[in-house]
């Protein structure tokens, strides 16, 4: 029985990618007053590697049941590199843009073109999902944290 469908590969790339970050968030310069301190700047970066790798595990533990319970033949692979590919597309076409037009417009339009391209066309949904959350996200950060986006 061959295990090693798309989902494991992905899980086990995001488990990768997972520790060397984790190791990476070591190497973080702490200010001399800060280094017996609760929060420190490695703090979020632990927590992004702690919760992605029990998300990655959690998606490796599924995938390979998946195809422990579908018995010898092919488990359930589906691979749906096109759509992979337009949406990295979008995101560097995103990359791009957002220094150039800005957070909200950007983030918008990008939310937007990845939901029209993943297949909802019923722009009710489209346009809310699209603008509240760069919108909300921006108020947050520029009226919440002081901290001002291009």
């Amino acid at each position: 029985m061959n295990a090693w469908n798309g989902e494991t590969y992905v899980a086990l790339l995001c488990l990768a990618f997972c520790a060397f970050y984790g190791m990476s968030a070591g190497s973080i310069d702490l200010f001399s007053a800060a280094q017996h301190e609760v929060m420190t700047s490695r703090t979020f970066p632990y927590i992004l590697t702690a919760v992605g790798a029990a998300c990655s595990l959690s998606i490796l533990y599924s995938a390979l049941r998946e195809q422990a319970a579908s018995g010898p033949g092919r488990a359930h692979e589906v691979r749906h590199w096109r759509a992979c590919a337009g949406l990295v597309g979008l995101a560097l076409v995103y990359a791009f843009l957002l220094t150039r037009i800005g957070f909200i417009v950007s983030t918008a339009g990008f939310l937007a073109a990845g939901i029209v391209y993943l297949g909802e066309r019923r722009w009710r949904y489209v346009v809310p999902a699209a603008v509240l959350p760069p919108l909300i996200f921006w108020l947050l950060l520029e009226l919440g944290l002081d901290i001002s986006l291009p």
